[in-house]
């Protein structure tokens, strides 16, 4: 919980939260935002729906995408090659355990995990037409 503390604290000051944003609207490249809206690493869902807002008011031109997976922890996203590392795989409920939503939302934190790395490998295999 004290890195989310630290997170949730330097968020309080609005002015410096905005200095703090990269210049995101200057790239030319598709964004896909993914988080946890039980996240207990730090405040991911609420900065999701920050930089999803930030690009929307700067006209951004590239497509956006904003995935938060309701009742899901920190441990979100692609994982390593499952093929190659089925051991960690494995170990993902007990790694999970660091984290208390985890715990109480393991159903849907696993599910969480295999739709982000399918959402992922989609959005990286994107052809611009």
């Amino acid at each position: 919980m004290g890195m989310w503390i630290s997170y949730y604290n330097a968020y309080q000051d609005k002015a410096r939260e905005r200095q703090a944003f990269l210049p995101l609207e200057k790239s030319d490249a598709r964004i896909l935002l993914i988080a946890g809206d039980r996240d207990e690493a730090w405040p991911s869902a609420y900065s999701v729906r920050k930089i999803e807002a930030y690009l929307t008011e700067k006209g951004y031109a590239k497509d956006v995408k904003a995935v938060i997976y309701e009742n899901v922890s920190h441990l979100t996203g692609m994982m390593p090659n499952r093929a190659r590392e089925k051991r960690l795989y494995r170990l993902l409920p007990l790694v999970g355990l660091m984290y208390r939503s985890f715990g109480k939302y393991q159903k849907e934190c696993l599910a969480a995990i295999e739709d982000a790395e399918r959402t992922i490998v989609g959005w990286t295999e994107y052809e611009e037409g």
